[in-house]
């Protein structure tokens, strides 16, 4: 009976380090799956550029969009500024040919 009981102890004791065991294997096998994704994880996007591709093209995109407008902005306020100057030419010489008129029928 006492080698029964012993034997019996054992076994249960041979069953509980099994489980052990088996549960250390998986918690190790699930530790390294983390550790390998989380790994790969890291290193993708440290190759990774600080700024993607696209944003840098679209970015460049807009900044000569912008410099085109400010250039159209600008050859647009050069040509009223003409316009504009030569209209005052114009002005100027009413105002004279008046004066000029005025003087004429005095004498």
């Amino acid at each position: 009976m006492v080698l029964a009981l012993g034997l019996s102890d054992a076994k249960r004791a041979l069953q509980e380090q099994q489980a052990v065991t088996n549960l250390t294997n998986d918690m190790l096998k699930k530790n390294s799956e983390t550790l390998k994704q989380g790994t790969l994880e890291v290193a993708k996007e440290s190759e990774r550029a600080i700024v993607d591709i696209e944003t840098l093209k679209k970015t460049n995109a807009d900044l000569i969009e912008t410099i085109d407008g400010v250039i159209k902005i600008h050859e647009e306020g050069r040509a009223k500024r003409a316009a504009a100057e030569e209209e005052l030419k114009n002005i100027e010489q009413e105002l004279k040919d008046k004066i000029l008129e005025i003087n004429v029928n005095k004498e």
